[in-house]
Formats: structure tokens, C-alpha cells, sequence
């Protein structure tokens, strides 16, 4: 090894040592299984089906109308994601939606709802097993019981405690950071078996769900690189893993990493859009990076946050933790060739600041769901490896120290995220919320359309849409089946909607899209852009648009359509109050 290292442990991580804490001891087949199986059965409990998402009466949210539209473009033939099909967030989570609509629950907003549960339920099983892969059975137990029942991350799509199965659907799910927290977590075990074809195995698979999930959310490609080379760069310059080892387990991360992304290149090559692909795949990351939509924790107006403690207290904690990870206390010197749990430790908190490094662009409580979705992890393994770094032995002192550090740990959580009652509530809510709902009548299906687009059970509810408080969903499915039947198959831009999104009414009245370069409602668009779409609206789009739907006839795009069509017909129906325009061309 480097002269320049201080000292050795007494054991390494190839050799499985443990002078840190207690002997790892080797996990066979059977505990493999065994958490596994308990990681499956959790992840059910708490967000599998039955989900009972017809009759859950939430308004359609803006965050759905931003995705409806893209999805609404693939079902007319367009290519995923590009073009009038683009939207902010991964490409495979919309594949992935549109193809679990179209085979396994329905093309409607409660279709939706349900494909989206099905990624959630898939991204908390992934989570859990994970836990339970790096950490051990019993860490593992801890760490997914605390996320379920304690941190708030995994309840912004969940059954509710007296409620139903409700939450951020379009948004929110962990396979938007599962990437990172696998590939981060996993890749030292990885290291420690290369370069037998057991550990390259285990490094391209990790590899492969790495690629798999940067494909599904640009969060995971960026953080999973970065997290991935400073882990295995820890594990050379320290001593504990060969270069050789470490070279190859890399190699072998990113032959996985390849295997999922040459096919989806190769396909949007073929079809001439590989350029664009990659723009839009990138536009959000460098928009954000270079401050489009950034905001201060608690917004331009300084909104309390109950999560400020957490906001402002975790990245010293986490500096704390990181100094205390690379140092031996007795005698106090640099440490070297790590055990399993000094490793352990170090990746925890490097996927941990890994994923709050995204909150301190996008500042809010919503942001701030990445990075709590590994502190449960943090505070588990702090508590567990921590003493016996600083030097605890006897079990007891390990046990107090461990157990003072989780209960300080919750300070930086509100006081009602662990009071008992709260903890009850997030426990018993699946059980109660899938017993009531079944109770519940089913829903007939919807005779129209519109109706059906909306799906069974949210087509009656009395608020249709989170931008239109006082308008119940049957006016607005009555809407939507007009203009479906004014339009028909004509292809149409629409270019606002009273209070909502357009694609809300592409999907609610089945239009076919212009084929637009984005839409700007679904994607990043500054003033340059914003004047560049408009001139390509004007030259290249509306010479195929044959219907505009518009709440103004003052906006840029109706005035275009009216120019150029001189005779089109012009029909006035009616939203919430206000006139609704359909403009169409006279061929």
C-alpha cells in the first residue's frame, strides 16, 4: 500500500475482518432469502394492491395533467418522449406508464393512478430489498420499518391513515433515487468479490439497474456516477479494495449500465431523433443546475417548514459523520483498510449527501423526499457501527450509545411524525383503508368517452381538477365529450385551458396533437425558447393543425390560426364561467 497511509486495521475487507465491530460472519443463502422475502412482503403491505384507486374522489392534479399529454401522444403514434410527447422527467417512466395502461389497467386518469402504484410498489420493493442486501436481516427490518412508519418520504404516495390510497401520483416515487442508494450501497460488496465471475456478475447487474432506473429518472444517471467513482476511489486510496478489483467491478458496472441504454439509443437513432433524445433528457438537470425553478428552503416568501431542523441540520451532520467514518480513535490516526462496517457507514452517508445535494437547488419538502428516503438508513447504521468505531466494546455501552443516538436522531423530524399515535396510524392504514374501500360499491362504467377517460369512479366526484374548485368532474366530462365530438380525429393544439394544464383536454377529449416541437406546459421553456416555439408553431405546425383550442383568442397561436385561416370556424363553449374557443380549419 501508499506509504503515506497512517495505519492498518488489523483486518481488510477482501479478508472479512471485523476489528470495527462485530464479525460480519458471512450471509448464506437462506438469510439472503429470508430478507428478501420479508423486503417483498413489507413493500406489499404497505403500497401494494389491492389499491382500490376508483374510489379514491381526489381531484385530477396539475402534476398528472403535466404527464397526461405525452402519454395522450404516444397512444396518436408519436415517438416517446420527444417532441409533442416530451416531459421533464425520465423517458422510462413514461414508457413504462403508457405500456401498463395499455395492457394491464385502462388509458384513463384512474388507469394512470394505477400504473403509477404499480411503479411505486416496484420502486418500495426495490428500496426494502436493498436495505436488507447491504445492511443485514435486522438492519435491514429497522431501516424499512422506519421509512414506512416514521419518515414521510414513502407516505407521499400511500394508503393514508384514514383515507384511501392517495398521494403525488406523477411525481412522487422511490425509483426516482433507487439507482443511486443501490449502486452506492451494493457496489463495495461488489469490489470485494471481483475479480471472480461472481462479483462481475453481481457488478454488471447492478450495473444494469443502475442504467435501468437512469432511464426511468435522470436522478439516478448523474448521482450513481458520481457516488459510484468516489466510493470505489475511498475504497483504493484507503487500502481496503486492490486497483485491480476495483477496476473490474467498475468495468463490469458499466458493460450493465451499457446493456440497458445501446437498445434505447439505438432505437431513437433509428428513427432519426437520438440528438433530441438527449436534449430533452438533459434539458431538466441543466435548467435546474443553472437556476430555472430553484427556490429557497421555504419558498420566495419564507413559508415555515415543519422540516427546516432537517433542511438546515443534516449537511454538518452528515461532515460530522464523514470525518468520523475515515478516522481510527485509538490511537487517533487515519484508518485504513476498512472493515465491512466502517465501509458500510461511509457509503450510507455518501449515498445520504448524495441525494440532499438535489434540495439545495430545488429547496422544499418535496425535494426534500430523496434524501429521506436514505436517512432511515443513516440513522440505523450510525446507531449500529458508530460506538464501535469510537470505541465502545462492551455490548451494553454499544446498546445505549445506539439506541441515545436514534432518539436524537428524531429531533431533526415535526414531534407528530413519531408520537405513538402517528406511528399506530401509518401502520394500521393499508389494513383499514383496503378493508373499507372494499366495502365499497364498485362503480359502473362510464357510457362516454370522456367519461371513460376520466375512468370509473372519478368521473362523479365533485371537484374535477385541482386548478377548478367549483366545477364537479360531470361538467367537465360533459365538456371534454363535446369538444371530442367537435374535433374528432382533426389534429389540434391546444393552447391553454382555464385554471389546468392542456394536457388535460388532449387526454380528457382524446385529440390528436400537432405535432409541436415540445409542449411548453410539460417542459423546461425560457423566453429564448419560448420565442423560438412559437416561430416553429407559426412555420412548420400550423400548416398540419387543424383545430386550436384556446380560452383567448388573444393568444399567439389563435392569432396565427386566424390569419392564415381566414374562414375558420369559430365555436364558443363554456368552462367554469369563462368562454372556451375551438377554432376550426375550413378545408
Amino acid at each position: 500500500m501508499t506509504a503515506g497511509w497512517l495505519a492498518e486495521e488489523p483486518a481488510t475487507v477482501a479478508a472479512g475482518g471485523s476489528a470495527d465491530g462485530p464479525p460480519d460472519g458471512g450471509r448464506g443463502v437462506l438469510p439472503t432469502a429470508a430478507g428478501l422475502v420479508t423486503a417483498l412482503a413489507l413493500a406489499w403491505y404497505f403500497t401494494g394492491p389491492p389499491w382500490y384507486l376508483g374510489k379514491t374522489r381526489t381531484p385530477i392534479s396539475r402534476q398528472e395533467e403535466v404527464v397526461l399529454i405525452g402519454l395522450q401522444a404516444v397512444a396518436k403514434g408519436h415517438l416517446p418522449y420527444v417532441g409533442v410527447a416530451s416531459v421533464q422527467y425520465g423517458p422510462g417512466t413514461q414508457v413504462a406508464a403508457y405500456w401498463l395502461m395499455r395492457h394491464v389497467t385502462s388509458f384513463s386518469v384512474v388507469g394512470f393512478r394505477e400504473a403509477w402504484a404499480l411503479l411505486v410498489w416496484a420502486g418500495v420493493s426495490v428500496l426494502f430489498a436493498v436495505f436488507f442486501l447491504a445492511f443485514g436481516y435486522a438492519r435491514g427490518l429497522a431501516v424499512s420499518v422506519l421509512s414506512a412508519l416514521v419518515y414521510p418520504a414513502l407516505h407521499e404516495v400511500a394508503f393514508q391513515p384514514g383515507g384511501s390510497f392517495d398521494g403525488y401520483f406523477g411525481w412522487a416515487s422511490p425509483l426516482r433515487y433507487a439507482g443511486v442508494i443501490a449502486l452506492v450501497l451494493l457496489l463495495p460488496t461488489a469490489i470485494e468479490r471481483c475479480p471472480a465471475r461472481l462479483g462481475m456478475a453481481a457488478a454488471a447487474a447492478i450495473g444494469a439497474f443502475w442504467g435501468l432506473t437512469s432511464y426511468l429518472a435522470q436522478e439516478n444517471l448523474a448521482g450513481g456516477a458520481i457516488g459510484a467513482l468516489l466510493a470505489a476511489g475511498l475504497l483504493v486510496f484507503s487500502g481496503s479494495a486492490s486497483w485491480r478489483a476495483v477496476r473490474a467491478a467498475l468495468a463490469a458496472v458499466l458493460a450493465g449500465f451499457l446493456v440497458t441504454w445501446t437498445p434505447i439509443l439505438a432505437y431513437y437513432a433509428f428513427h432519426g431523433q437520438l440528438a433530441e433524445f438527449l436534449r430533452q433528457y438533459f434539458l431538466l438537470p441543466k435548467a435546474v443546475a443553472s437556476g430555472a425553478n430553484d427556490t429557497p428552503w421555504g419558498g420566495f416568501r419564507h413559508t415555515p417548514s415543519p422540516y427546516s431542523h432537517m433542511f438546515y441540520l443534516l449537511p454538518f451532520l452528515l461532515a460530522v459523520l464523514a470525518v468520523l467514518a475515515v478516522v481510527r480513535i485509538r490511537p487517533l490516526r487515519v484508518a485504513t483498510q476498512w472493515t465491512r462496517e466502517r465501509v458500510l457507514l461511509l457509503v450510507t452517508v455518501l449515498a445520504t449527501a448524495l441525494l440532499y445535494e438535489g434540495v439545495l437547488l430545488r429547496s422544499d419538502a418535496s425535494h426534500l423526499t430523496g434524501t429521506l428516503l436514505m436517512v432511515p438508513a443513516l440513522v440505523i447504521v450510525t446507531a449500529t457501527v458508530l460506538p464501535r468505531l469510537l470505541g465502545a466494546r462492551q455490548d451494553v455501552a454499544v446498546g445505549l450509545a445506539g439506541a441515545a443516538l436514534t432518539v436524537a436522531s428524531l429531533l431533526l423530524l415535526p414531534h407528530g411524525d413519531f408520537t405513538p399515535a402517528s406511528v399506530r396510524s401509518w401502520a394500521e392504514a393499508p389494513f383499514v383503508d383496503r378493508q373499507r374501500l372494499a366495502a365499497v360499491p364498485d362503480s359502473g362504467t362510464p357510457e362516454t368517452l370522456a367519461g371513460q377517460r376520466v375512468g370509473a369512479g372519478l368521473d362523479d366526484v365533485s371537484q374535477c381538477c385541482q386548478g377548478s374548485p367549483h366545477v364537479p368532474m360531470p361538467a367537465f366530462v360533459r365538456l371534454m365529450q363535446q369538444i371530442h365530438t367537435i374535433v374528432g380525429d382533426r389534429t389540434a393544439y391546444v393552447a391553454n385551458f382555464r385554471g389546468e394544464y392542456p394536457g388535460l383536454v388532449y387526454f380528457g377529449a382524446d385529440l390528436n396533437p400537432a405535432p409541436v416541437s415540445s409542449d411548453p406546459y410539460s417542459s423546461i421553456e425560457t423566453e429564448p425558447g419560448l420565442t423560438a416555439f412559437l416561430a416553429d408553431f407559426r412555420t412548420r405546425v400550423l400548416p398540419q393543425t387543424q383545430a386550436v383550442l384556446t380560452d383567448s383568442l388573444n393568444t399567439p397561436e389563435a392569432g396565427y390560426f386566424l390569419r392564415r385561416y381566414h374562414r375558420a370556424r369559430r365555436i364558443t363553449l363554456s368552462y367554469a364561467g369563462q368562454h372556451y374557443f375551438i377554432l376550426l380549419r375550413r378545408d
